[in-house]
């Protein structure tokens, strides 16, 4: 760009001879192939360079400071907090859907399927088996269990059963 046409290459060896010297030497120290070899120069270097001699850098204990209001700061955190609130959410879904498309696809494999038919297979078998066993035993009926205060109560009761009743004091 400096000679009125853009670099078409990473690296220029060669400048015209109407390029002032101090101009020359900074773009040979940056676009040269042999620069690039040996390494590049770091900004304090060009600064030491007499073409930017002149130029007056604010110093380096200054920082830019940029004042937000408490407000824009608010909305931001605002705004965060509802994005990672969404994003939360979203991996949620997300988490299902895979669950869901895993559980799917094993249920559909074709190793579940045939133990879905032989199990299905089997209870139909034994359907048939109970079905076929002549009804004239009648199954026991499971005991009643009773708990501890019930025992206590029947026994309580049996015993003052057992007790005749008081008889009518007697009379002198």
């Amino acid at each position: 760009m400096t000679f009125g046409r853009p670099l078409r290459t990473p690296t220029c060896d060669n400048f015209p001879p109407q390029c002032p010297a101090e101009i020359r030497s900074v773009l040979e120290s940056i676009l040269t192939s042999e620069a690039c070899k040996n390494g590049l120069p770091n900004i304090g270097d060009l600064l030491l360079h007499p073409l930017f001699s002149d130029v007056v850098l604010p110093a380096a204990q200054q920082k830019p400071t940029i004042k937000i209001p408490s407000k824009l700061k608010e909305a931001i955190k605002t705004a965060k907090d509802q994005i990672e609130n969404r994003l939360q959410e979203e991996q949620k879904e997300v988490h299902q859907i895979r669950r869901r498309s895993k559980a799917a696809a094993h249920h559909s494999s074709e190793e579940e399927k045939k133990k879905r038919r032989k199990s299905k297979k089997k209870s139909v078998a034994e359907d048939e088996l109970n079905d076929n066993q002549p009804k004239s035993c009648e199954s026991p009926k499971p005991e009643k269990k009773t708990t501890i205060s019930e025992a206590v109560t029947s026994e309580l009761s049996v015993t003052t059963s057992a007790i005749p009743p008081a008889l009518p004091p007697e009379s002198k």
